[in-house]
């Protein structure tokens, strides 16, 4: 019942935690994706991450899914990232939690200089249990960190 340390990526971006409960059986992924500079190799960067990601869901077949982590993309068509993330998402039957942010900070990223906020940090999961899912929160405010 105890999670256990399923397997992590060769390049320390994504690692995965396998929990066996009676009610569920889940894989819980950890990641880091790259940021976007905008070269030609953001996308295969990405794919990467999101290829070891499958690779992982398809060795569990029945497993339910929570990714969460620094995307480092908002959720909107115009990103790479997001793209190939909702590729894998209606691949696996996934979706993106940010309704649920029930904190009064709805970002994760913030450069006062240029007076920009955005939310870079996803949780993605299982579309089956999502009802489950109620709310989550930013806990931490990123202007603390300056």
């Amino acid at each position: 019942m105890w999670p256990t340390l399923c397997c992590h990526d060769d390049d320390g971006r994504v690692i995965c935690i396998k929990l066996n409960m009676v009610a569920v059986k889940m894989l819980l992924f950890g990641c880091y994706f790259p940021y976007n500079d905008h070269s030609n190799e953001y996308v295969n960067k990405v794919a990467d991450v999101v290829g070891f990601v499958e690779s992982v869901c398809q060795q569990y077949p029945g497993y339910k899914i929570c990714l969460l982590g620094d995307v480092n993309f908002e959720c909107n068509i115009s990103n790479a990232g997001f793209c190939v993330c909702t590729d894998m998402a209606g691949r696996y039957d996934l979706v993106f939690c940010d309704d649920l942010i029930s904190s009064h900070i709805n970002y994760t990223y913030h450069h006062e200089n240029l007076g920009h906020k955005s939310c870079l940090d996803h949780v993605i999961i299982s579309q089956d249990i999502n009802s489950y899912v109620k709310n989550y929160e930013i806990l931490l405010c990123p202007l603390k960190f300056v």
